[in-house]
């Protein structure tokens, strides 16, 4: 699946990781829900093709293509950001547990205060937006 802009074609794509802090079983039933589709939905606003997305109930593996011109910190930066608010706002006891804390960052080339993982781009479901009724 290549994508294209006026001077390129390109098909780069993350392997981005998800796990709560201390990798609590959390993602699951309801909060599965609800984290899935706020995925489907930053995907559709930021222009990220969502590849494919399976969960486990203690991490949320997300394969995705981008253009090239986005920074994969970019990236998880939104996804991050827009999704733990929102999961915060629909389920507050999650953020009363600290149970969706950020544990670790590990990107491949990581910026300074992040180490090397491979080429698996790993992060943490912690983040911020509007919130969403149920």
């Amino acid at each position: 699946m290549y994508g294209r802009t006026n001077h390129c074609v390109y098909n780069i794509n993350y392997h981005i990781v998800f796990c709560p802090k201390f990798r609590h079983k959390i993602i699951k039933g309801m909060v599965e829900d609800v984290v899935k589709q706020l995925i489907q939905e930053i995907c559709n606003t930021y222009g990220y093709t969502l590849i494919q997305m399976e969960s486990m109930p203690d991490h949320l593996h997300i394969f995705l293509s981008v253009s090239p011109t986005i920074a994969p910190t970019e990236i998880v930066t939104k996804l991050k950001s827009i999704t733990a608010n929102r999961v915060f706002a629909v389920f507050p006891n999650l953020k009363n547990h600290h149970e969706l804390a950020l544990a670790r960052n590990h990107v491949n080339q990581a910026p300074p205060r992040q180490a090397v993982s491979g080429s698996v781009l790993t992060a943490v479901l912690m983040a911020s937006g509007s919130g969403i009724t149920q």
